[in-house]
C-alpha cells in the first residue's frame, strides 16, 4: 500500500488537503478536502472502481449535502440533511438506478421525536409515514403506480391494527384487528 499527502494553507484561513492512496488490490483513490475556519467543508473523493462522493457541510447553516456512490451498487444517491429554525431535522435523499428509475424519501423530525416521512417513486407510488413522539402511534399511508392506495395505521399501546384500501375498480375495504387481553384476535372488515 501506499499513500501521498499534500497540505495548503489557503488566504483565507482555509485548508485544503489532498491525498491519494493505492492499495495491495490496485485500487486507487483521491481526496480533496477543503476546510474553512468555521468549520464547513467540501469533500471530494474519487476511487478507480467508480465509487465516489462529493460532500458539502455548512456549518452557519448545520446542512450537509451531496452525492455518492458505493462500489458495485446499481444506483447513485443524492443527500440533502439539515437543521430547520425551529430544531427539528429535515433528512432528504434520492436514489437514481442504472436504469434511470428514482425513489426520493424526505423525513423531518420534530424536537419531541415525533416524525412525518414522505416517499416518492418515479413509477408514481408515493407515501407518508407519520410516528407520533412516543413511538405509539403510528400511520402509513400510499398510492401505488396502479392506481392503488391505502392508510394503515397502528397503536402500539393497545396493539390494534386498522386501515382502508381503495381500488381502482372503485372498490374498497376497511379492517380493524385488535389483540385482546387473553391472547384472543378479534378482526373486524
Amino acid at each position: 500500500d501506499s499513500s501521498t499527502f499534500d497540505i495548503l494553507q489557503l488566504s483565507n484561513g482555509a485548508v485544503e488537503e489532498r491525498d491519494t492512496t493505492l492499495d495491495s488490490t490496485g485500487l486507487s483513490a483521491s481526496y480533496d478536502t477543503t476546510t474553512q475556519t468555521d468549520g464547513s467543508y467540501v469533500k471530494i473523493v474519487a476511487a478507480s472502481d467508480g465509487s465516489f462522493k462529493n460532500e458539502t457541510f455548512d456549518a452557519a447553516a448545520g446542512e450537509d449535502s451531496g452525492t455518492g456512490r458505493q462500489p458495485d451498487a446499481d444506483y447513485a444517491v443524492a443527500w440533502d440533511n439539515k437543521t430547520l429554525a425551529n430544531g427539528s431535522s429535515d433528512a432528504a435523499q434520492t436514489l437514481t438506478y442504472d436504469d434511470g428509475s428514482t425513489y426520493s424519501t424526505d423525513k423531518v423530525t420534530q424536537v419531541d421525536g415525533s416524525s412525518v416521512q414522505t416517499w416518492t417513486r418515479s413509477d408514481g407510488s408515493s407515501g407518508t409515514d407519520t410516528v407520533d413522539a412516543s413511538n405509539t402511534l403510528s400511520s402509513h399511508t400510499w398510492t401505488h403506480s396502479d392506481g392503488t392506495s391505502g392508510t394503515d395505521n397502528y397503536n402500539a399501546a393497545t396493539d390494534e391494527s386498522s386501515g382502508s384500501r381503495s381500488y381502482p375498480s372503485g372498490d374498497s375495504s376497511t379492517f380493524d384487528i385488535l389483540q385482546l387481553s387473553g391472547g384472543a384476535v378479534e378482526e373486524e372488515d
